[in-house]
């Protein structure tokens, strides 16, 4: 088996772990908090706020909705940025990074489904508590790990190998 086709199976194996990790953190857990919330409400668990819980959770939407540019610019900053951390953390491994910036993404995109829990526990709408929970679900698929972009990662940090050896 030559080189290349070790560093596929490689960045196979991760990707299918980070999407797992992603499926976990992104579509189950925000279910669970999702029949957790409904769960708890039905047994008592209930917010007495009166008023400015339509404001509030505009402001919660449009918090979580800008959580995507944020998003995005994080996940391209980090998988471009190899080359320079690479040369002061020549410990750290090109697979504990995907898996670190996929935490960070993962629990950036899981953040809507803590606001709209909050919210349904302040006496908020299931409905809207949804709706959050669904920007949870929309950022992982938009910002889900991409097999293609993570053979290009392996192909710089391959590169990045060998100008290491070099010197």
């Amino acid at each position: 088996m030559s080189e290349t086709e070790n560093r596929n199976i490689d960045v196979d194996s991760i990707h299918t772990r980070l999407i797992n990790l992603g499926m976990v953190m992104s579509v189950f857990i925000p279910i669970v908090f999702l029949f957790l919330g409904i769960f708890l409400r039905s047994k008592g668990l209930n917010g007495n706020v009166k008023g400015g819980l339509n404001v509030l959770f505009w402001i919660l939407l449009a918090l979580s909705l800008s959580e995507i540019p944020l998003l995005y610019v994080v996940r391209k900053t980090n998988l471009s940025a190899r080359k320079v951390y690479y040369k002061s953390h020549p410990q750290v491994k090109a697979e504990q990074l995907l898996f670190q910036w996929s935490v960070l993404v993962f629990t950036i995109s899981f953040s809507p489904t803590i606001y709209g829990l909050v919210y349904y526990f302040m006496g908020g709408t299931p409905e809207r508590f949804v709706i959050l929970v669904a920007v949870t679900l929309l950022c992982f698929m938009l910002f889900k790990p991409r097999l293609e972009e993570l053979r290009s990662f392996a192909e710089k940090q391959h590169d990045a190998d060998e100008n290491v050896k070099g010197f």
